[in-house]
């Protein structure tokens, strides 16, 4: 009898919101990238300018001003050292930089699975916090009371909830100890092309001083454009998932679909009260583009998406007072007195054809089991 060791799927996702996971680099314009036609419909050219470099000769070189070399090649040297095209996406002007998204050795647009990972292992860790709120909060006091760093301070509850008890091999215990060491999840790469432009981000952030948006552009993956990765993890009747108890088995190997859909549920309605709140074209706009889902599995990726998206911060701000603790011993907030119930302050969104958005919204459209 064949053993299925490990169970696969394959998961397919749906950008609906502009979503950019930043490479660190950052481009110049003029030097590294130009814009051309009208903000409304033009394309901004990313130049390999190593490429550029051997294409033209030391006259055309004499010729260009103060290095900036995207800003004066000639179409034809242009059209063979071009990176990329982008489209530019929204209503308003370019800016002076440009954040570059993460891209593969050969220059194609994707998604790590480590970020894809990260969010897989937030549903595992909030699902559980959920079940287990005040041993979990307690975990946190006892970080604070300790004054654990920043790095550390959630490493009780992570155990709590993922520890396995493996078995000793020759008297050696394994290193680590993470059910989610377990947990492979493939880099995602496109299905019919991703579809890329350069957007328009805002913080916006409420604060003493009044109203603010601080606008940075960046290379995003848009609205539409659609990836698949492949995620495997041992079968829960096998090593080592049969170590865990029967609850976390049940709950972190029976249904990881409908786990996953109760987070992305949460931070959806969190994400679209805060914004009918505080502005309502915006709300509507983020209800709009989460609908048609089969799965209803909605989840924010990449940058701009938040404190909330990235920890178990929902099961936290129902405790003032802890929240209060952990602004200050962490510095969480730049405020001086930073307020609890309004943490986080800024919000970022990114503009398109259809107004501001919050960004980094991405739908699981399909999944498939191998």
């Amino acid at each position: 009898m064949t053993v299925q060791v490990f169970q696969r799927y394959r998961f397919v996702f749906r950008v609906c919101t502009p979503l950019h996971i930043g490479s660190g680099v950052k481009y110049l314009r003029d030097y590294d990238f130009r814009v051309e036609g009208g903000p409304q419909a033009g394309q901004v050219r990313l130049v390999d300018i190593d490429r550029a470099l051997e294409l033209i000769s030391e006259a055309e070189l004499a010729r260009l001003r103060d290095g900036r070399i995207a800003a004066g090649l000639g179409p034809g040297v242009a059209g063979r050292a071009t990176r990329a095209l982008l489209q530019v996406y929204g209503t308003r002007q370019v800016g002076s930089e440009v954040l570059g998204a993460i891209r593969d050795g050969n220059g194609q647009l994707y998604v790590p699975g480590s970020s894809l990972k990260g969010w897989f292992r937030s549903a595992l860790l909030d699902a559980w916090v959920a079940g287990h709120r005040s041993q979990a909060l307690d975990e946190v006091r006892q970080a604070l009371a300790r004054k654990q760093g920043r790095e550390r301070a959630a490493a009780g509850l992570e155990e709590a909830a993922f520890k396995v008890d493996l078995p000793r091999t020759n008297g050696v215990q394994f290193p680590n100890l993470d059910i989610n060491r377990w947990v492979h999840i493939s880099d995602a790469y496109s299905r019919g092309g991703m579809q890329a432009g350069v957007c328009e981000i805002q913080v916006r952030s409420e604060t003493s001083r009044g109203r603010q948006a601080i606008p940075v552009w960046a290379e995003c993956i848009l609205p539409g454009s659609e990836f698949a990765a492949e995620v495997k993890f041992s079968s829960a009747d096998l090593f080592p998932w049969s170590s865990l108890d029967e609850e976390r088995k049940r709950l972190f190997g029976n249904d990881v679909v409908g786990l996953l859909r109760e987070h992305s549920r949460h931070l959806a309605e969190e994400e679209g009260q805060y914004w009918r709140r505080r502005d309502p074209a915006i709300g509507n706009g983020f209800e709009g583009a989460l609908r048609g889902s089969s799965t209803g599995v909605y989840f924010p990726l990449g940058f701009g998406t938040g404190w909330v998206s990235k920890t178990v911060g929902r099961h936290l701000r129902g405790d003032p007072g802890l929240m209060k603790g952990l602004l200050e011993t962490y510095r969480l907030s730049r405020a001086k007195s930073p307020d609890p119930a309004t943490f986080p302050v800024g919000h970022r969104v990114v503009d398109g054809p259809g107004g501001w958005l919050p960004m980094g919204w991405v739908a699981l459209k399909e999944v498939a089991q191998l």
